[in-house]
């Protein structure tokens, strides 16, 4: 029977009896993975942090702006995506899932922030000519493998077609 020491403390203080019961790995390497994953997660909660703050400053300013009440409604949608809680491993006992979240945190949180820069932006002027296409930065022969390489490449716009 396998018990293991979870007492409210670190568990890194006794790793021989919180972590090795199960894994049987050298206390080292479970102590520098779970500081590598604690450390990860620690600054995602950051991002995630400065991204909802920069939402709800973005929201409010908006709101002052004079965004209407249907407008204010699809932003708090994405405010309530972009809320996460925490469990107490600091994510070592689902990194990948905790990664997940909180990624899925921030990503919301700058769609709101950006929907309400829109609200308070003037309307951008129209064209007046042709614009050149987008190009990437990533030169061809150092492109990661298909469906990138190969794909079929858009003719360049000729000037004032």
């Amino acid at each position: 029977m396998k018990v293991s020491d979870h007492w409210v403390r670190s568990p890194l203080l006794m790793v021989n009896r919180s972590c090795q019961e199960c894994h049987s790995f050298p206390e080292a390497e479970l102590a520098a993975r779970v500081t590598a994953i604690q450390d990860r997660t620690h600054a995602l909660i950051g991002r995630a942090s400065a991204a909802v703050v920069d939402m709800l400053d973005a929201i409010r300013a908006a709101q002052a702006a004079g965004a209407t009440r249907e407008q204010v409604v699809a932003l708090h949608k994405l405010q309530r995506q972009a809320l996460v809680s925490s469990e107490n491993s600091m994510g070592f006992h689902a990194d990948q899932e905790t990664a997940r979240v909180l990624a899925e945190s921030i990503d919301y949180a700058r769609q709101a922030q950006a929907t309400a820069a829109a609200l308070r932006a003037p309307p951008a002027a129209p064209a007046t000519g042709p614009s050149a296409p987008v190009e990437g930065v990533t030169p061809a022969d150092r492109a990661p493998p298909a469906p990138y390489k190969g794909l079929a490449q858009p003719e360049p716009r000729q000037p004032g077609a």
